[in-house]
């Protein structure tokens, strides 16, 4: 199969290498890039201010097409305090201006929050006060209490993800800036560094380099490399294409950023999360090596698994993915403690209308499609009930998820239907199918949570690659 000529994807996933920006641009890092000066006070990326005001919103906001008020709210107010500080665009500041209050009053109705959200949001309104902007009062009141019991107690390190909302920047950090000159695999905080000691030549090249990818743009992440090569090799390997050539280069990829302590989304960030090593260990399993479930102690408790050792609230998807890798563990008892925690997670997670939400993806239909796949034929209640929710889902035109559709939500709930095929599905299958090939020339929104939404391109590519070929198969 000649998958670079297949016009279902907008781009060949399988030719991703480590060091390929993954990432589309979003507004929120080029907007936090946007604000560095040089010594002589001249911006040093004066294209972002273009890219951000070719892409404001109609309603004045920046952020994902798809609407998220924890995204659009950062994304807001990082771009108007960009474009302010530089004296320019007045009317797109006032635009945000005038709707930040509305975007406000939306916080309470998202499911899940932006990464970081509570150091990022307060830091970014202290910032605009202090610019001269009018705020409204007392906002996020809540996130900022989190704030400080957040900074207090980040015994894990995680909010040097979020380096460019901290108060105080060490110096010292510095010596986490990789050979490839990123700094927490993060845009933004490697911005802030710069900001902070601006000579530091080596993060001012790497965010020139990816100004320039991007025609302006940035990138939520850079690099992805062990995130978007275990999600596009495990979807390859779902739809039985996993021997392909590069799909096998892929796998090294996966296990050369394995350590003892499990995997990161990123070589640049030394934070193990149990999302990551349970993807990775799932990938390094078709090489035919059977987990050691141990490296997921730090991050399994009764009441369900953390991606992170102290994360705030659990992911819904992390609990999914290491039920998958302990299915295919050898039986023991604490194997089968955990599976049964697990499953009590999942079923007191279900939403009212059946489907999962997660706090890595915005679409329910991700979570959901991948429960499917990790409870089948081990909790028939609970998979049955997602199934059916599932279905209930599908448009009238045969696609799944929001604004009539998109080809990667559509997606999922192909791959789920499909790995769990029944004949009673073949026709849900075949105008899913049909919807996802109509999809397929359409823009695809950003859909993964990061501190904004964001879309890692081959992940979804090679979903949408692996949906078409496990449907084109079922069918025929």
């Amino acid at each position: 199969m000649s998958f670079e000529r297949l016009p279902i994807v907008h781009s060949d996933p399988l030719t991703f290498t480590p060091g390929t920006i993954a990432v589309a641009p979003v507004a929120y890092d080029t907007a936090i890039v946007g604000t560095l000066r040089d010594s002589r006070y001249a911006l040093r990326f004066p294209q972002t201010r273009t890219w951000l005001l070719d892409h404001q919103h109609p309603d004045g906001t920046w952020g994902a097409a798809a609407w998220h008020a924890h995204d659009r709210l950062v994304s807001t107010l990082a771009a108007l305090l960009c474009l302010h500080t530089q004296h320019h665009a007045a009317p797109a500041v006032q635009r945000a201006l005038a709707v930040i209050p509305s975007v406000l009053a939306c916080i309470e109705g998202d499911t899940n929050e932006t990464i970081g959200f509570e150091l990022i949001a307060p830091a970014l309104i202290d910032r605009c006060l202090d610019a001269g902007l009018p705020m409204p009062t007392g906002a996020l009141s809540h996130a900022r209490q989190r704030r400080t019991q957040r900074l207090a107690a980040d015994a894990a390190g995680t909010a040097v993800f979020s380096l460019e909302a901290l108060d105080q920047i060490p110096e010292e950090l510095g010596r986490s800036i990789s050979a490839r000159g990123s700094l927490f695999a993060s845009p933004a905080a490697a911005a802030a560094y710069l900001s902070e000691y601006p000579n530091t030549p080596a993060l001012a090249l790497h965010l020139s380099w990816l100004a320039d990818q991007g025609r302006g743009g940035l990138p939520a992440v850079h690099p992805l490399d062990s995130f978007a090569a275990a999600w596009t090799c495990w979807h390859m390997d779902m739809a039985g294409l996993g021997q392909d050539a590069q799909v096998t280069q892929l796998r090294r990829w996966v296990q050369r950023s394995w350590t003892a302590r499990g995997a990161s989304f990123s070589d640049d960030f030394f934070v193990p999360n149990a999302d990551d090593t349970a993807l990775s260990l799932l990938v390094q399993c078709q090489e035919g090596t059977y987990p050691d479930i141990a490296v997921f102690e730090p991050f399994i408790t009764p009441e369900g698994a953390r991606c992170f050792v102290h994360e705030y609230d659990a992911s819904v998807s992390t609990n999914i993915h290491i039920l998958l890798v302990l299915r295919s563990a050898p039986a023991s008892a604490q194997r089968n403690t955990w599976i049964d925690w697990i499953l009590g997670f999942l079923h007191a997670a279900q939403r009212a209308d059946g489907l999962l939400a997660d706090k890595w993806h915005a679409s329910p239909l991700y979570p959901t499609s991948h429960a499917i796949l990790a409870t089948a034929q081990l909790d028939e209640v609970l998979c049955t009930a997602l199934t059916a929710a599932l279905i209930r889902s599908q448009h009238m035109n045969g696609a799944w998820g929001v604004n009539g559709g998109s080809a990667e939500e559509t997606a999922y709930a192909l791959l789920a239907l499909c790995k769990t095929y029944r004949p009673t599905y073949r026709s849900i299958i075949s105008s899913g199918i049909a919807a996802l090939e109509r999809l397929a020339a359409q823009p695809r929104p950003a859909l993964w949570i990061g501190k904004s939404l964001y879309r890692p391109i081959p992940v979804v590519e090679s979903a949408i690659l692996a949906a078409w070929s496990m449907a084109h198969e079922c069918l025929s």
